[in-house]
């Protein structure tokens, strides 16, 4: 038995085997006539370059050569996009702004025939379009107050300009408004004033409040004193016994020398004036 390990085949040989091997590789390589469209993709077909139709998300076969596969990506995506315009009140405004969109996903061979894959140029352009038209309607500070009202605005304008290339638009949402900096310092200045002002009218409400409750401590003291006279003019006993209460006052703070004579005041009627020494001399 011959042992072909041994045999020493010609270099030639060895090449062309090489060679041979190497080809096939490239060839299904070229050739492979599989190939797999993603959930969330759609693939136009063409066959030499003309749409022969599309194919949803799964495994398929192609004609090598023959077929060319187009992927489409139809999930929502987000384009982000800075717009100059002008306010209605001349001022320069530097809009921040987002576009959520998706391709229409049974419309994928009309996008690749009118726009092949340069569809978000398209959305820019039209864009910078309904942005301009939006913000010239408001005034810098209506752009700041009302930025929802200009979001749905644009949403609804672009959604109808993008709508013949077959984008269905989902939201502008708007990121920022930038203005010049004279507005900003301007705007700044005015909310500062607004402060101040809510502090001043703050404070002038707390005063009317302290005055209110000063006016009806008053009032009410006004009206214990009033009941306290009346009581006192309705009851001899009442009037005695302040009569007692006013000179045990005074004892409790004579001193020792001569003490002056008492006259009681209105709500107590008038007393004789008397020299109290001698009550207390009695005592």
């Amino acid at each position: 038995m011959v042992d072909v390990r041994n045999i020493e085949f010609p270099a030639m040989l060895k090449w062309k085997a090489i060679s041979i091997v190497i080809l096939a590789l490239l060839s299904v390589w070229i050739l492979n006539p599989f190939y797999t469209v993603d959930a969330g993709e759609r693939a136009v077909v063409t066959w030499f370059g003309e749409i022969s139709g599309t194919e949803n998300p799964g495994f398929h076969i192609k004609v090598p050569i023959a077929n060319g596969i187009n992927i489409y990506n139809v999930r929502t995506q987000t384009l982000d996009a800075d717009a100059a315009s002008a306010s209605s009140d001349l001022q320069t405004v530097h809009t921040k702004i987002s576009v959520i969109y998706h391709l229409e996903p049974n419309s994928v061979a009309k996008i690749y025939s009118e726009l092949g894959y340069t569809y978000e140029s398209i959305i820019e352009k039209k864009l910078q379009d309904v942005v301009k038209a939006a913000t010239a309607k408001f005034t810098a500070e209506g752009l700041i107050t009302h930025r929802e009202h200009v979001a749905l605005s644009i949403q609804d304008n672009l959604s109808r300009e993008l709508a013949s290339y077959h984008i269905v638009v989902e939201g502008t949402p708007i990121q920022n408004f930038d203005f010049s900096k004279e507005f900003n310092d301007a705007i700044e200045a005015k909310n500062v004033a607004m402060q101040d002002k809510l502090r001043a009218q703050q404070r002038y409400e707390q005063t009317i409040i302290d005055q209110k409750a000063e006016l009806a401590k008053k009032e009410t003291e006004a009206k214990a004193l009033e009941l306290q006279k009346s009581a006192l003019m309705e009851s001899p006993e009442l009037i005695e016994l302040r009569k007692v209460e006013a000179y045990n006052n005074w004892i409790a703070k004579w001193d020792g020398q001569a003490m002056p004579q008492i006259i009681m005041g209105d709500a107590g009627g008038i007393l004789p004036m008397m020299d109290i020494t001698s009550i207390v001399d009695k005592n």
